[in-house]
């Protein structure tokens, strides 16, 4: 670390930069740049520009600033850069503030390897916004980010003493969105209602990526936002998977009549799928959607609450199992409840078909009570392969789902993976040449 003034320099290792060493010092041209942003306490981090880059050079300054009338901080990122063609420009990443309100703590540290920027906004209870921007490409795209795992009831505790909570510790669900491998998975808390309902145990699921029809998507194929399921080690229900069966998948909303429809595009080297009702659906490659009809969130509570809540929870939650068996020459779809004898969808409420002009992508169409649990309870979809046609040999699917058991299911995710933002009335994200 160098100081020069009332500038804060830091170079990364060179093994992190490109063959020649990283620059210094900033250009005089970004510093003045950033003293005329009137930015305080300036933290200059150069940024890595590896063999092949758009830029020559390129540098972070984090300023920081007192906020007037509370003892929190203003923290602004800038990304400045220089590139091949020598055009020199400047860019807002991010703007954060930090907070002392009591129980409301919230205080952000920046890291920085190689291009990349991490801020890391810690607050009370265990609450935690994780975000990774890429710098080297411009404007800087937003890569991951990890929110969630406050501790809700701890809070109450503090807030209300005398009162003790036999799930104090229990956290709220903390979700990790990458935008490069477009996958939103989640961990959460939920009591261990077998055994011990003031014990925990963590339970993931990978949600569902949602486009709706209110928002602006960021593309105009909505495939292009799907999540991947079967490739990743988490994605295996049950038995092998040597073939590597996979399924894209990307729910599309429409908030105002009520309905969801569920994209699939299937990648299956084997497929095996039934001939008629009469044939073994079970051995046959088939999809499962299970729909959970409420979610099973958990209130703050004493031992014996926590008790009741998982008695009551086995008696007022449903869990069905749709089949969704494609049939063979792609004509048709057996759709029926597991339990009931196969045959063509019995309610409006659940229809399948394939999608216009292709031979392996489904739309599954929920409304009314599937759309219902689907968007506001529980859902995990599944997808059985079967090698030879006469056994089922691997089970993939977007949660660890076990029968019976409440809190295995997954959910529909957010919007995030599928739809932009809200634009700041801000110049974050603008591109601005240096002159």
């Amino acid at each position: 670390m160098k100081r020069i003034g009332s500038m804060v320099l830091l170079a990364l290792p060179c093994c992190a930069c490109s063959a020649s060493a990283a620059p210094s010092t900033p250009p005089a041209l970004f510093v003045q740049a950033a003293a005329d942003k009137d930015c305080g306490s300036p933290r200059w981090t150069a940024l890595a520009t590896p063999k092949g880059s758009a830029f020559e050079e390129a540098w972070l300054v984090e300023c920081v600033d007192s906020l007037a009338g509370h003892d929190g901080k203003l923290h602004r990122l800038f990304a400045f850069r220089r590139g091949v063609d020598k055009r020199e420009t400047m860019e807002k990443v991010a703007e954060l503030e930090d907070s002392q309100v009591p129980r409301s703590r919230l205080v952000h540290e920046t890291r920085v390897s190689g291009s990349r920027v991490t801020v890391i906004a810690r607050g009370d209870y265990g609450y935690l916004h994780e975000r990774t921007w890429d710098l080297s490409k411009a404007p800087a795209q937003l890569v991951v980010e990890r929110e969630g795992g406050a501790r809700p009831c701890k809070r109450q505790e503090e807030e209300h003493p005398g009162m003790h909570y036999a799930n104090a510790e229990m956290a709220e669900p903390i979700c990790t969105t990458d935008w490069e491998s477009r996958r939103q998975t989640c961990l959460r808390d939920h009591p261990d209602c077998k055994r011990d309902p003031t014990r925990f145990k963590q339970l993931s699921y990978t949600a569902i990526p949602l486009h709706s029809l209110l928002g602006k998507a960021r593309t105009s194929d909505p495939l292009a936002c799907a999540t991947t399921i079967g490739l990743e080690k988490d994605d295996l229900v049950a038995g092998r998977n040597p073939r590597k069966t996979s399924f894209q998948v990307v729910a599309v909303q429409d908030p105002q009549a009520e309905t969801m429809r569920l994209l699939v595009k299937l990648d299956d080297r084997t497929p095996h799928f039934a001939r008629s009702a009469e044939d073994d659906w079970k051995g046959k490659d088939h999809f499962e959607l299970w729909l959970g009809s409420d979610r099973d969130d958990v209130t703050c509570g004493a031992q014996t609450a926590l008790v009741q809540f998982c008695t009551a929870l086995a008696l007022r939650w449903k869990l069905t199992q749709q089949v969704i068996a494609p049939l063979e020459g792609h004509r048709d779809f057996l759709v029926f409840p597991s339990q009931m004898k196969p045959g063509p969808a019995r309610s409006p409420a659940l229809q399948v078909h394939w999608l216009d002009g292709s031979a392996n992508t489904i739309a599954i169409e929920l409304s009314g009570p599937a759309y219902q649990a689907a968007y506001h309870g529980a859902l995990t979809l599944a997808y059985v392969d079967s090698l030879d046609g006469k056994r089922a040999d691997t089970v993939i699917g977007t949660s660890p789902l076990q029968s019976g058991v409440a809190e295995t299911p997954g959910r529909i995710g957010d919007t995030a993976l599928c739809d932009l933002p809200e634009r700041k009335h801000d110049d974050t994200g603008r591109l601005v040449t240096l002159q």
